[in-house]
């Protein structure tokens, strides 16, 4: 890269952009180097969503992951050192090269709740990020915490071009507006790329509202997409979007807008491969100008088409009149790009098109005339309302309409949790030559006649590079998602990086800590699409906290971020659970605000496939979704309508039906007190007391209370059958079943219990926690004080899995049916 220029971060200062920019313009275009050929390859780098899981970590692979490349024997996964290592062995094969991030670097392993992205910012910054799109999990810390870590420690442009920032509280925290970036302009080399930034707005709930807590206001991201698209358009010979907003609008951002060539997204954790090829500026320019040009030609037409005769002249003549005027108008407002919508711009020819669209005879219909009154009437007034529809629906065309030319333009998406590295070889090949004696942009003007083509310094003809305004397309392109995963070395330098972050992080949390046993997997979402096993577990966890005790809880399914798996489950798995600090809330609702909440649950389920979008604990509810049967509710609830998405039919709190007028307590967790998710029934609840307490914690607290694993029978051996033995499946443990002989320097294993002293457990849980445990002796490398660590922790395994609570239906962790969700 031969450099880069970043664009002014606060958006209104618009006349400030655009002179900066002009000045870019003019530097850039002078001191780039030539490029001869009218090909140029651009290998870009794409990472999005790594969400703090800068080291390897396990995971049991989905089906999606294995047909990319992905594969449960070559775990553990992700890891910064091994992207840092994929980076820089991809680019240091290439002239040309840029990684772009798409956001949501913070959030999501305990790394970033010990160092709130401190870690995350140096280590991008060491692997040479060249820009990044500002995420919405950039922000769980707050508008201060996000400022103050990038301000210290990233090396690169950070970008947002649809947010408009408002000053943070603290007078010294520094401004966001100082820190984030519109868009950034690359020189690899001679070809000039500019990269405008979106950070998301559809997760940030509390954006809706004006001022808030982040001081952002959000503004629209395709208008803004375009400001900027227009204003790098004659500086630089490449535009690429980068963006956090979401697959659909990433989708919508391409049809609404011309100009870009590529588009790279994050936010839904997806990969798309190949990637989604879309044509761009049709949806929101061309199709909304002609609705709204057809809808004022139907105003317009009443009383003016006649059944049997030509339209009356006079008002005819005023339709047209009005319908010009408005297009021109609507025209005049995007001058840029009017021309290719509206190739005619001679008001009388306009005019003269649309007198000749509009002024047909309307034949009577057959059998209308016979019809008595008032039946003769309305069938005349439907039929020259279904005439004039006809008619204004081919206006536009007739009076020289053109949609806009459209491009095919690449949507790549990479991933998320560091699992991937997105490769993309581009190859951008420039349009119009000078030298090829053809009138290349239709203005009748060839070679050195074209402005196009010369330095208007000294007449010379330009370099080919630079010959006419972002004359560069992308022509091809490859592109594959690189596993990250145990086959790829690490960096050393990003690992000695992380190592003092690493034993620091070790120290306050002690994550391979074991607090349970699942002997199945543990699932956040049910198997019929209401209740769950573990979102009971969470919601109990919830209502039955000390000092808590409320009469029901409810929090949101999507706030518990993964399942559990068979297997240990660990501080570590916890946190992959509630990577969020969230806490509970609780609050009083009446009988009726339970019904609403409920209702509103009911609706948010209807629309994501009849599948619960809540987890509840001491209450028992019945809901209706995609549709609503207001017979089916008891007298006296509040009315609802059937064409609704959905609605509760039968709530009971503590075993009792619900009564309207009678308080509840509820436990809920803060997120959606505040209202996310749109539970706004929540939001404007007065009697909101935050405990402070993470839903983590309470969790944590109630599984590990629970009975082990195993039988639970005194025993002295594994032999099953004997006295004091075990039966199959279970295993005797205790501390002595394996003992570290100094004098041999070997493990003496499968000893006896002392009499007494032994229990019955499940033989899996010794096998998998002794797994983990044995993780602990990697420092020690090979030899007689690593095989004295593994004989200590598989000793200890024994006596972990008979003290260790299962996590199963025996502990109450179980789907019951508390929450039934009844399809249309």
């Amino acid at each position: 890269m031969a450099g880069s220029h970043w664009g002014t971060p606060c958006a209104v200062r618009l006349a400030l952009v655009v002179a900066l920019m002009m000045a870019t313009a003019c530097n850039v275009r002078t001191e780039s180097p030539t490029i001869d050929d009218r090909e140029v390859r651009v290998l870009i780098m794409h990472t999005t969503d790594i969400h703090s899981r800068l080291i390897p970590y396990e995971m049991r692979v989905a089906q999606t992951d294995k047909t990319l490349g992905l594969a449960d024997e070559n775990g553990p996964f992700g890891g910064i050192a091994r992207i840092g290592h994929i980076l820089k062995r991809e680019r240091a094969r290439v002239d040309r090269s840029l990684h772009i991030d798409s956001g949501d670097i913070f959030q999501g392993a305990p790394i970033f709740n010990v160092f709130f992205g401190e870690v995350e910012l140096r280590a991008l910054s060491m692997v040479g990020v060249d820009v990044m799109a500002i995420g919405n999990h950039e922000f769980d810390a707050g508008a201060n915490n996000v400022a103050e870590q990038l301000a210290r420690w990233a090396d690169f442009p950070v970008l947002a071009a649809n947010y408009l920032f408002s000053p943070t509280d603290s007078d010294q925290a520094p401004l966001l507006s100082d820190i984030l970036f519109p868009y950034v302009i690359f020189n690899l080399y001679g070809l000039r790329v500019g990269v405008i930034g979106h950070g998301n707005t559809s997760s940030m709930t509390s954006l809706a509202e004006s001022p808030n807590s982040l001081g952002i206001t959000p503004m629209d991201h395709n208008e803004a997409a375009q400001f900027y698209i227009d204003m790098l358009t004659p500086l630089v010979d490449v535009i690429i979007v980068n963006s956090h907003l979401g697959l659909n609008d990433d989708e919508e951002l391409i049809k609404c807008t011309s100009g870009v060539d590529l588009v790279l997204g994050g936010h839904h954790h997806v990969v798309l491969n190949p990637p989604k090829v879309i044509e761009d500026g049709t949806d929101c320019y061309y199709e909304i100008a002609t609705r709204y040009v057809r809808d004022t030609c139907q105003k317009q037409l009443g009383g003016v088409l006649r059944v049997g005769a030509l339209p009356d002249p006079v008002k005819l003549e005023k339709a047209c009149d009005v319908i010009c005027a408005e297009t021109l108008n609507l025209f005049s407002a995007r001058r840029e790009r009017a021309g290719e919508v509206l190739p005619v711009t001679d008001l009388a020819l306009i005019h003269e098109r649309c007198m000749t669209a509009l002024n047909k005879e309307l034949p009577m219909p057959p059998g209308v005339e016979n019809l008595p009154e008032p039946d003769r009437s309305e069938q005349l007034k439907g039929y020259m309302a279904a005439r004039a529809e006809h008619a204004c629906w081919t206006l536009p065309v007739t009076m020289g309409w053109t949609a806009p030319a459209q491009r095919k333009v690449p949507l790549i998406h990479s991933g998320a949790f560091a699992k991937y590295v997105g490769k993309l070889d581009t190859v951008f090949t420039q349009a119009y030559v000078c030298s090829d004696g053809i009138d290349n942009d239709g203005d009748g003007l060839t070679d050195m006649e074209d402005p196009g083509c010369v330095d208007p310094t000294d007449g010379s003809e330009l370099l080919p590079g630079h010959q006419y305004e972002n004359n560069w397309e992308l022509t091809s392109y490859r592109y594959k998602p690189i596993p990250v995963d145990s086959r790829i070395p690490e960096d050393p330098k990003l690992l000695e990086l992380l190592e003092p972050y690493v034993d620091e992080l070790e120290r306050q949390v002690p994550l391979d800590q074991v607090l349970g046993y699942a002997p199945v997997d543990v699932r956040r979402f049910g198997a019929s699409g209401g209740d769950s096993a573990l979102g009971n577990l969470v919601a109990e966890s919830m209502m039955r906290r000390k000092g808590i005790e409320t009469d029901f809880a409810l929090t949101n399914s999507l706030g518990i971020r993964t399942d559990l798996f068979t297997g240990p489950v660990t501080v570590d798995d916890m946190y992959n659970v509630f990577p969020f600090e969230n806490t509970i809330t609780t609050m009083y609702l009446s009988g009726r605000e339970v019904v609403e909440l409920f209702d509103y649950v009911a609706r948010r389920s209807g629309a994501r496939g009849c599948a619960s979008q809540a987890q509840v604990a001491g209450v028992r509810v019945v809901l209706h979704c995609g549709s609503c049967d207001p017979s089916k509710r008891p007298a006296g609830w509040p009315m609802v309508n059937e064409d609704d998405e959905g609605c509760a039919v039968d709530i009971k709190i503590g075993g009792q039906d619900i009564s309207l007028d009678a308080q509840y307590q509820l436990a809920a967790n803060d997120y959606i007190a505040q209202g996310g998710s749109g539970f706004m029934v929540l939001k404007r609840n007065t009697t909101q007391i935050n405990t402070g307490i993470p839903l983590r914690d309470s969790t944590m607290d109630l599984l590990s209370q629970g009975k082990p694993c195993g039988k639970l029978e005194a025993c002295q051996h594994d032999v099953s059958g004997e006295t004091g033995g075990c039966t199959p499946g279970y295993v005797c443990g205790c501390d002595a079943r394996s003992s570290w002989n100094s004098n041999t320097k070997t493990c003496d294993r499968h000893l006896e219990c002392v009499e007494g002293s032994g229990t019955c457990v499940l033989a899996a849980c010794v096998n998998d926690v002794s797994k983990l445990f044995q993780k602990r002796c990697r420092a020690f490398g090979e030899g007689v004080e690593r095989e004295e660590c593994m004989c200590i922790q598989a000793a200890r395994a024994y006596s972990q899995c008979a003290a260790t609570a299962c996590v199963d239906r025996t502990n109450r962790i179980v789907e019951d049916g508390r929450l039934q969700l009844v399809a249309p």
